[in-house]
Parts: structure tokens; sequence; C-alpha cells
């Protein structure tokens, strides 16, 4: 009798992976060239660096806060 392990690491499991990944880190990358658009336009590293924190935040229901970086990016911009 013949007994195939079903793998979790399928062609497609893989491939949502790889995709999970690449969203996460570009998400996250774009965090300091915004920061320090903030900072080129203010010179204030205080608003640089909120903006950046702010980034990083996690949010309750899927990790890093895409309503925190534009709740920032408003308040800089409404700063200017």
């Amino acid at each position: 009798m013949s007994h195939q392990q079903k793998t979790l690491w399928t062609k497609d499991f893989t491939s949502i992976t790889i995709a999970t990944i690449l969203t996460a880190v570009g998400g996250e990358a774009m965090n300091l060239p915004i920061s320090l658009l903030v900072f080129d336009e203010t010179g204030s590293t205080f608003l640089s660096a909120l903006v950046l924190i702010c980034g990083v935040l996690p949010d309750r229901k899927s990790g890093p806060s895409i309503k925190a970086s534009f709740s920032c990016s408003v308040l800089f911009w409404q700063h200017l």
C-alpha cells in the first residue's frame, strides 16, 4: 500500500507566500522615503520621525497601518 504524504509547499502556496513577503517589504520600504520627504520639506526632525513612527504602527486588523501613515501624512501637509 502506497501512502503519499501531502506537502504544504505547493506551487500556489509558494507563490502566495512570496507575494505576501514582497508586499510587506515594499510597504515598509515606503516609510523611509516619505519620512525623508517630510524632513526635506519642513526641516523638522520631529515631524519626520512622527511620520516614520506612524508608518510602522500596527493596525488592529491587518498589520502595518495604511490609515496611520495616511493620517500622519495629512498632519504633515496641514503643517505646511
